[in-house]
């Protein structure tokens, strides 16, 4: 959904007559509306919400405040701009009927209407008796696949964009320059079966078509102005509309409520964003089924909206229908998607003519075998025509038989039972009693397999069971038969101490611990001990899984101490077992070059030379820094013991005509290195 153009939309859209500092605002009423307000404030009024107390206009921006304070006045708020939700990217491709299906780059309608089950749907109904509003940018009503009066499709129509002073004409003209109205129109309801151009989802359902946007948008008090005209005057038993935008609105919900309470089931696109749409409104409004968009073959659009308030998924992507003036286009949206759930409604609404909304509703919602994963995690049912214009299942799965329960250990119980066969089985439920039978409550729900594990029981506690099924159509059956089962007496019995505990220094730093296994059936893992000085212990690992265990970041030359538990999963604790020592070895001395000999060499020769110091260690480099010239190189590096080294060295010739002065480096190979400044000399 593109952000709402505000500046450009005041422009486009607020008639001339209005001031430029004058705001458009919906006023609504404790009871009667009462358009004279807006003159009283230097303002005027636009469009008529009389029908639910509430009137649109004008008034200057400075006077709002006053205008709130109106006796009899129950509300003041903006009038939000909704615009079309047509995937905005998306490109049209107008072609004559005769060229469609030769393009084959784009999907044809049998794709959309295959996924959705409409085939199907149109041998039970064909919307024959009922009428859908689509409410949009309009309608080329004299489409050659659309038509109007006795013969066409569109029965009534009506503008409500103009400025609540236009003539009859003017007021009846829902002429669409934009095109996406006419779209939307022909996906709910095109001639059908008449041998040319494209199908509408309602089949023989008739349309009435309200405009409530132009081509950037239009205002709320324009919607719910069509709200209310589609089921008070339009007759319509269903409303369509490709629309909206973030934000609710007071007299928007109002409209939406009042024609819910009439009787009317309302469709609303879920809109573009990509996102959660839980603020994209009207689609949000509890009494809208919000429509999210899948491809043809029910993947997920990229554009759609989804979270909570989305109910329904239908195809929206490059989805092809009508379109001025007498071709057909493809287009991608949310939008697309909505009129496929309006079209199915009507042929709900056909199916089924004494039904409530709300069974309606119900009816569109069910959808089938289809479900698609949002971007959210969410999975939401994919459109189902069929579903919709066939009495749902009421019959109750059989209920599963040969439950039994099996104590194991002192805080798990595992069910099973006999799979049942019910060909739209959705899962078990699984019910417990811990009174002894007197009242059950559901421990878990839609269990995929026959079989449960009920853990974090009370030890030496009896249970009772018993197990139901559930179907797609959420029938649950009565219940299994009982069964019961006592979990096992708490384990307060220790395992077995450790034996065999030894202790050995590996350096400095550390010592390794070793024992013998614990042959234990329920060993949960061992736990070490350590002291400094044999009397006060501590423990320094947990849960340690193998017989072994190196301590490490110990101080040189001190002795430690060990003992080791074992422990199971009950939690108990064995007695420690026999205890051991060790003492970590010396510290190396630090490491430092105290002296090279000989500690010079002409350039163009190679000597051997010895290295003294402290704390060389076996792999030690020699090396030479910080000189000019080319550096000396040390070849045949021996480390005699920690205090000398031995090494061929040959320096190259070039350099300044001078003596040339080294560091003498050496690097033990863990890194640590130590430098005799200026030690050795190079000269020429």
């Amino acid at each position: 959904m593109r952000p709402r153009p505000w500046s450009i939309l005041l422009l486009l859209l607020i008639p001339a007559a209005a001031y430029a500092d004058d705001v458009r605002v919906i006023v609504g009423f404790h009871g009667k509306a009462d358009q004279s307000v807006f003159a009283r404030h230097g303002g005027r009024a636009a469009t008529d919400l009389s029908s639910i107390n509430a009137w649109a206009g004008y008034v200057p921006a400075g006077r709002l405040k006053a205008l709130r304070a109106e006796p009899g006045i129950l509300y003041v708020e903006e009038d939000r701009v909704r615009t079309k939700t047509v995937e905005p990217n998306d490109t049209y491709y107008n072609f004559a009927f005769s060229k469609l299906y030769t393009n084959r780059g784009l999907n044809d309608q049998k794709d959309d209407f295959r996924l959705i089950r409409c085939p199907e749907a149109w041998g039970v109904s064909t919307g024959a008796g009922a009428r859908v509003s689509v409410l949009d940018t309009g309608c080329q009503i004299n489409h050659v696949d659309i038509g109007s009066g006795t013969a066409g499709k569109v029965k009534v129509w009506r503008n409500f964009t103009a400025s609540g002073t236009e003539s009859v004409s003017e007021n009846t003209n829902v002429s669409d320059s934009d095109g996406h109205g006419t779209h939307t129109a022909g996906t709910v309801g095109a001639r059908t079966n008449n041998a040319r151009g494209v199908a509408g989802a309602g089949w023989d359902c008739e349309l009435a078509i309200g405009k409530v946007l132009g081509p950037s948008g239009g205002y709320d008090s324009w919607v719910a102005a069509g709200i209310a005209w589609s089921w008070q005057t339009a007759g319509a038993k269903v409303i369509s509309m490709s629309l909206g935008g973030q934000g609710s609105s007071t007299t928007l919900d109002n409209a939406i409520e009042a024609a819910w309470s009439g009787g009317a089931v309302l469709v609303a696109a879920a809109g573009n964003d990509g996102a959660d749409g839980s603020n994209h409104y009207p689609s949000a409004h509890p009494n809208c089924i919000s429509v999210a968009a899948v491809n043809e073959g029910g993947q997920w659009a990229s554009f759609s909206n989804y979270g909570p308030t989305t109910d329904i998924a239908a195809p929206g992507v490059t989805v092809l229908s009508t379109y001025p003036t007498d071709s057909y286009a493809w287009a991608s949206g949310t939008s697309m998607a909505t009129p496929h759930v309006a079209g199915v409604a009507a042929l709900a609404w056909s199916a089924f003519p004494s039904a409530t909304n709300a069974f309606i509703r119900s009816q569109v919602e069910r959808g089938g075998s289809r479900w698609v994963t949002a971007p959210d995690g969410g999975v939401i049912k994919i459109l189902d025509a069929y579903a919709a214009v066939t009495s749902p299942d009421t019959t109750a799965p059989a209920a599963p038989s040969g439950l039994t329960a099996t104590a194991a250990g002192p805080s798990r119980i595992d069910l099973d039972w006999a799979d049942n066969t019910e060909a739209d089985l959705a899962g078990y439920n699984v019910y417990r009693s811990d009174d002894g039978g007197l009242t059950f409550g559901q421990v878990a729900a839609g269990v995929a397999a026959s079989s449960y594990s009920d853990t974090g029981l009370v030890a030496a506690s009896t249970y009772f069971y018993y197990v139901t099924a559930g179907d797609t159509s959420g029938n649950e059956s009565g219940a299994s038969n009982v069964a019961w089962a006592t979990t096992a007496a708490p384990d307060l019995e220790a395992p077995t101490a450790p034996s065999g505990l030894s202790a050995t220094a590996v350096g400095s730093s550390r010592i390794d611990v070793d024992w013998a296994d614990n042959a234990e059936a329920d060993l949960a893992g061992y736990n070490v001990y350590r002291s400094a000085d044999g009397a006060v212990y501590d423990q320094v690992a947990a849960g340690v899984s193998g017989s072994a265990y190196s301590d490490v970041g110990l101080a040189a030359s001190a002795t430690y101490y060990y003992f080791v538990t074992a422990t199971d999963t009950s939690g108990n604790e064995s007695a420690p077992s026999g205890g051991a020592s060790a003492t970590t070895e010396e510290a190396p001395p630090a490491l430092s070059v105290t002296s090279i000999t000989p500690n010079s060499m002409a350039v163009g020769t190679t000597i051997q030379v010895t290295v003294t110091g402290t704390g060389f260690s076996a792999g030690a480099v020699l090396t030479f820094a910080n000189g000019a010239g080319k550096s000396p190189q040390a070849a045949n590096i021996v480390v005699v013991d920690a205090n000398t080294i031995t090494a061929d060295v040959t320096a190259g010739k070039g350099g300044p005509p001078r003596d040339r002065v080294w560091d003498v480096v050496v690097t033990n190979p863990g890194g640590a290195s130590s430098s005799l400044a200026g030690g050795f000399t190079v000269t020429p």
